[in-house]
């Protein structure tokens, strides 16, 4: 069985809440030969509220397919 190879992986790590102000999503866009690209965080201190919270997940999942194309996210 041949796996199909992707162009590019988007991880994404959540974790902790928001109501505690402990909420951090850890994200990683690699090549699909695992060559890291871009990485960073997104820290729920940093938004007013629980919907501006995950805005910030769907805003990275919509650059990254804007800038990349097909993504897989994992």
């Amino acid at each position: 069985m041949q796996h199909k190879r992707y162009e590019y992986i988007l991880a994404l790590d959540p974790s902790g809440s928001f109501e505690e102000g402990k909420g951090c999503t850890g994200w990683a866009l690699t090549k699909g030969t695992g060559e890291l690209m871009r990485a960073g965080k997104i820290d729920a201190i940093e938004y007013g509220c629980t919907e501006e919270y995950w805005l910030a997940h769907s805003d990275i999942i919509d650059e990254m397919y804007d800038k990349y194309g097909k993504d897989l996210l994992v």
